[in-house]
């Protein structure tokens, strides 16, 4: 009997390896690998519409990011010279996909609200697309 063990240790350790492995397969070949993206919008105000401009920012289209399916995080930027307050947006969204559930057809079109114009002195009428690659 001990002889017949010894056999059948390769057979079943071989097995098992192999059983393994195509658990590791499946698993590796059912992942879908999605790369985010990061979406970047500019705009330009007056310096003395840069704090209203900021807070609309912060209760209407913040939010409105949040609440999209497939957002990620933001970030806002803003600089100032002595007339003007410059703003970035980077928005970063697990796929294009999702992006096109926020912005709509074309992707590539920048969102803007009825209120920006109280606001933005410029209309961009494109964004830009990334893909993020490291983070």
């Amino acid at each position: 009997m001990e002889k017949r063990e010894d056999q059948l240790t390769p057979i079943i350790t071989g097995y098992l390896r192999n059983y393994n492995h195509r658990l590791y397969q499946n698993f590796f070949t059912q992942i879908k690998i999605q790369k985010m993206i990061a979406r970047v919008w500019k705009g330009k105000t007056k310096i003395e519409d840069a704090a209203a401009y900021t807070a609309f920012m912060k209760n209407r289209a913040v939010p409105d990011y949040e609440s999209t399916e497939g957002f990620v995080k933001l970030i806002f930027l803003k600089r100032t010279d002595k007339d003007y307050a410059f703003f970035e947006l980077i928005t970063f969204w697990e796929d294009l996909a999702m992006i096109q559930n926020f912005a709509g057809d074309p992707i590539e079109k920048a969102k803007y609200y009825p209120e920006d114009q109280n606001f933005l002195l410029e209309f961009p009428e494109t964004v830009t697309h990334f893909e993020v690659f490291a983070e």
